[in-house]
């Protein structure tokens, strides 16, 4: 087996400054799970073009190195391919590769990758960009904004930067009015948070929860109450630590496609973390199994 190995040095367990060593170890480790591997540092925002060539290269599988942001990526470049996706979790939480489980020890990444077992998943998207664990509208990419903001000006870990930006946030938390169409039914509300969902998470919605399903090809919806501002604070701690049961949901849903109307014609969204802006309204939809996976087998009997 071949492949190409794409790692993004800037995520949480690379950094820039040991770019080679990472190199140097992934190379190892591919050589002796018997694998033949071209590794290349990629930064993060130019995954998906690379990997997208990667794919025309006809490589038994192409693989990310690094978090849920160059998963999601990779996966944007690789959904309807036919080309499996290889999973190296170097990101803080990786979300995905856990849900689909592959091991978080670089060696036994490997091994799974060598063993060659490709699951097909579902992808979902917002207005043609691709995501594969949620995307969310209202508080969420504030908070990402001032975490990143708090990184660069005072050079702290992502975790502690998030404590930060979730105090910081919850302070002056947003309330959105939303217009959310889905088939014939209508509604519209204020809220906080939506979260838009890859298949339905089983205890959280924030991705401390889990999936038990990546291919049962539905959106799960959620959203927090947004008029008191005590309330949906508390509703966002709650879906944070993974308590979407005690958090007071507005709406619970599984569809399909989704569209979402908001008053402002800009709109910022977060996509596997990654926030970016997008036009109203936003357009969300399912791919079924439009991705291929290399993941360990199922158990004997399951």
């Amino acid at each position: 087996m071949n492949a190409i190995v794409l790692l993004n040095p800037s995520a949480g367990s690379l950094f820039v400054r040991k770019a080679a060593h990472d190199v140097e170890r992934v190379g190892l480790a591919f050589a002796a799970a018997g694998l033949a591997a071209e590794v290349e540092l990629i930064r993060g925002e130019d995954l998906e073009p690379v990997a997208r060539r990667a794919a025309r290269r006809h490589v038994d599988m192409v693989v990310v190195g690094g978090g849920d942001g160059s998963v999601g990526a990779a996966a944007a470049a690789l959904a309807d391919t036919g080309t499996p996706l290889g999973i190296l979790p170097f990101g803080t939480l990786n979300h995905f590769a856990r849900d689909v489980g592959v091991p978080f020890h670089l060696d036994e990444a490997v091994a799974v990758l060598a063993a060659g077992h490709v699951l097909s998943v579902d992808v979902a998207e917002v207005n043609g960009l691709v995501f594969v664990n949620n995307s969310m509208v209202g508080a969420y990419p504030l908070l990402v904004e001032e975490r990143e903001t708090h990184r660069r000006h005072r050079h702290t870990g992502k975790l502690r930067a998030g404590a930060h930006a979730f105090a910081s946030v919850t302070r002056r938390l947003p309330s959105v009015t939303m217009q959310i169409s889905t088939g014939d039914t209508s509604t519209r509300f204020d809220t906080s948070l939506l979260v838009i969902g890859n298949n339905r998470y089983a205890t959280g919605v924030l991705g401390f929860g889990r999936r038990a399903a990546l291919d049962g090809g539905l959106l799960s919806v959620y959203a927090t109450h947004g008029r008191r501002r005590r309330h949906a604070a508390l509703s966002l701690a709650r879906l944070v630590t993974g308590r979407p049961e005690a958090a007071n949901l507005l709406q619970a849903a599984a569809v399909p496609a989704i569209t979402v109307t908001v008053a402002d014609p800009s709109v910022k969204v977060s996509a596997d973390g990654e926030v970016r802006h997008l036009r109203s309204p936003l357009h969300y939809r399912i791919r079924p199994r439009a991705l291929r996976v290399v993941a360990p087998p199922p158990p004997p009997g399951t």
